[in-house]
């Protein structure tokens, strides 16, 4: 993301792409929110003791001690990065794995510590999310905050969801960025966005009675799927 814009910029690397990034500092900071991984280990499963691994850990499994939902692990039929990187076509630095989700480094890290949590399932966006699996990456997210935050020595973070081409998602492949940040980082999410005119209060009113209503239909598919 530069210059106040959401779009991702990434193509998928080749093996030896991918290599070579790994073998890049990764102290450099980054400018761009873009998607795929990098370098980093940092704990074990949640609901188990947190520990920070000193060595970095390039694959391998991680047991699960909480309850994770079952997500299906059939692979995407149409070309995937992240599924890629999951077959083991390319070298990811993993920080946390389990049976439904799994968090990697980005190679184009805004700032050393950037972390994309993914289900290990294909899941374009948040209209296809099963709700537990939704839920179980959000947790997984909410426990890796505060060690990205010391590993990284950064207390401020963005977590970001870009879901859709107009969001500026590139990767479809449902993720959740963790992005600690710096003061003058050159990182924005410009809001309050100061583009768009301010609605008066009967606009406002109007569209929280409507959103209202649809999670109160019974009849309404509300997105995020049981």
């Amino acid at each position: 993301m530069r210059g106040g814009t959401t779009h991702e910029s990434y193509s998928p690397p080749t093996r030896e792409v991918a290599t070579r990034k790994m073998q890049e500092d990764a102290g450099s900071p980054g400018r761009a929110l873009t998607d795929g991984a990098a370098v980093g280990n940092i704990l074990g499963p949640i609901g188990a003791e947190s520990r920070v691994d000193p060595s970095p850990r390039i694959t391998g499994r991680v047991d699960n001690a909480m309850h994770a939902p079952t997500a299906p692990m059939t692979p995407s039929t149409i070309h995937c990065i992240f599924c890629d990187l999951m077959r083991g076509a390319a070298e990811v630095s993993i920080c946390y794995e389990d049976a439904t989700a799994i968090a990697f480094l980005d190679i184009q890290p805004v700032n050393p510590g950037h972390v994309l949590v993914v289900p290990r399932a294909h899941y374009a966006t948040l209209q296809d999310i099963p709700s537990d699996v939704g839920a179980h990456l959000y947790k997984v997210a909410t426990k890796l905050i505060p060690f990205v935050q010391t590993a990284s020595g950064a207390t401020d973070m963005n977590i970001v969801v870009n879901s859709g081409a107009a969001a500026g998602q590139n990767v479809m492949h449902y993720h959740i960025h963790l992005i600690p940040r710096r003061e003058r980082d050159g990182f924005d999410i410009p809001l309050p966005f100061s583009g768009s005119a301010m609605p008066n209060r009967q606009q406002l009113d109007a569209m929280a009675a409507r959103i209202g209503s649809m999670l109160r239909d019974p009849l309404r598919d509300g997105g995020m799927k049981a």
